[in-house]
């Protein structure tokens, strides 16, 4: 009887296991969406408020009342898309980056809105920029013998004296922005037949999302994969 109470209460232990590392691997995947769409949505209805009061007067003369609502909306919605792309273009620039830089500092100086600021800009550098800087997972023996560190990949190179070196980043948990960056001997790293959405989910929730079994761990060093 005992027997079966105790394997009852383990498969609904493993159910529970189950069903919170899908919950957290939902909101790593919508959760970034969501806060672009958002703040996208925040900055059309803002700039809707601004041009409304001069824009719907100028246009009336020429529309009807109703054609007049539609035209402000779609008015609002390029100059929303032009905000951002120009945001783009000050942020690819290097006097622009200078001036992000400061206006960032500020920002993070202010506890409350510093947290919510630095939160957003992780979860979206996450989204649009980590299928470009990460080539393969891997694993590095380290800070300490016998403790494995699940890193990324970011380039190769073949050093002076002919050695094969490979460039890797490990990032930290929970904030994947940062992290250690290392130049070791292609040998000393353990490529991982884990793709890299699946790693970032691992480190983000310390573990608790990101891969339903570790079938590709261990394994036995090898090659990067060409």
């Amino acid at each position: 009887m005992n027997t079966s109470k105790n394997k009852d209460n383990k498969q609904k232990v493993k159910m529970y296991v189950k069903l919170r590392r899908y919950f957290l691997a939902g909101l790593v995947a919508i959760l970034p969406l969501w806060l672009t769409l958002y703040i996208l949505w925040l900055l059309f209805k803002l700039v809707g408020n601004i041009t409304r009061p001069f824009l719907g007067p100028i246009l009336g003369l020429f529309f009807e009342r109703e054609p007049v609502v539609f035209l402000v909306r779609i008015s609002s919605f390029i100059l929303t898309l032009l905000i951002v792309m120009f945001a783009g273009m000050i942020a690819t620039d290097i006097a622009g980056r200078k001036l992000l830089l400061s206006l960032e500092n500020m920002l993070t100086r202010i506890p409350l809105l510093r947290d919510i600021y630095l939160f957003v800009r992780k979860l979206t550098q996450y989204v649009f920029t980590k299928k470009q800087q990460y080539r393969q997972v891997a694993l590095l023996e380290w800070p300490l013998k016998g403790v494995m560190s699940i890193g990324f990949i970011t380039s190769e190179f073949v050093s002076s004296d002919n050695r094969k070196m490979v460039t890797l980043f490990i990032p930290t948990t929970p904030n994947p922005t940062t992290g250690w960056f290392f130049i070791v001997p292609e040998e000393k790293i353990i490529p991982l037949d884990l793709n890299a959405d699946d790693a970032m989910k691992m480190i983000i929730t310390g573990g608790m999302a990101g891969t339903d079994n570790y079938n590709w761990f261990p394994v036995k060093q090898g090659r990067i994969k060409p």
